[in-house]
């Protein structure tokens, strides 16, 4: 008797560490969607003609970063480089040109480089499994939105908004990783996208305030990106009279040394 209760327990056991693997926050988010309907795909193929038409972005603004290390808030003016679809580069210096501080997010090559003020950031806690280049994809390029196959995508909800309508898509990815980013139509722009790991924790969030429209293209020039797990926030503003899209752009203008950019 005692022995086949024993078995019965082992076998619920393994019953148990089986589904629950299975059934985890972000596989269940996964599940509780639905296909993608027509609307949804025409509002990827407006994201995908966006992407298409742009290949590079060169910006001047003001980044304000906040952690909970440092006391109130630290505003940059900076330079933002970007050549799609991986490579990013943003450095600023104080903006009162007093205290000589400087802030660093450089991502060339598969290689990340970040330097906040008075912060310790571990660049390995910022994404979790993702690899260090998805940090420009986070900011500028979340997806490559003319590749993904029904497989990878499925509609979570929509919201009507005045004119408009909210669509929230979920994207299968690798490691574990789930992709939630809401879209806004009818321009069909970004809106926000949260990177989750398998546990549905949010590991990047970005949001996208202003565009501008340059070269038949909605470009960025107002955003906030977060990384939870180092409670890092960087807002960023860019000036639209300092953009310009699709410059020709190097290797060599990402690795700069920072006295060229002043």
């Amino acid at each position: 008797m005692l022995r086949h209760a024993k078995s019965l327990f082992f076998a619920a056991l393994t019953l148990w560490l089986i589904t629950g693997c299975a059934h985890t926050p972000g596989k269940m988010l996964w599940r509780g969607a639905s296909p993608v309907d027509a609307e949804t795909e025409q509002a990827l193929d407006a994201l995908a003609h966006t992407q298409d038409r742009v290949e590079s972005i060169r910006g001047q603004g003001i980044c304000i970063a906040s952690t909970p290390e440092v006391v109130g808030k630290r505003k940059f003016n900076v330079t933002l480089l970007y050549r799609a679809p991986d490579d990013i580069a943003v450095r600023g210096f104080d903006s009162t040109g007093m205290s000589g501080q400087v802030l660093r997010l450089v991502v060339v090559d598969g290689v990340l480089d970040v330097a906040i003020p008075e912060t310790t950031v571990d660049v390995s806690e910022m994404l979790g499994q993702a690899p260090p280049d998805a940090i420009a994809r986070e900011l500028l390029r979340p997806e490559e939105w003319g590749d993904l196959g029904e497989r990878k995508v499925r509609l979570s909800g929509t919201e009507k908004t005045g004119d408009g309508l909210q669509l929230t898509l979920l994207i299968n990815k690798k490691f574990g990783l789930l992709r939630r980013v809401v879209i806004e139509g009818p321009e069909w722009k970004l809106r926000k996208s949260e990177l989750l790991d398998k546990y549905g924790q949010v590991l990047s969030r970005v949001e996208w305030q202003e565009y501008v429209e340059a070269d038949g293209a909605h470009i960025p020039v107002a955003f906030t990106a977060t990384f939870p797990r180092e409670e890092l926030s960087l807002r960023f503003s860019l000036n639209e009279s300092k953009l310009t899209v699709n410059p020709e752009l190097s290797a060599a203008d990402f690795l700069a040394p920072r006295e060229e950019l002043r």
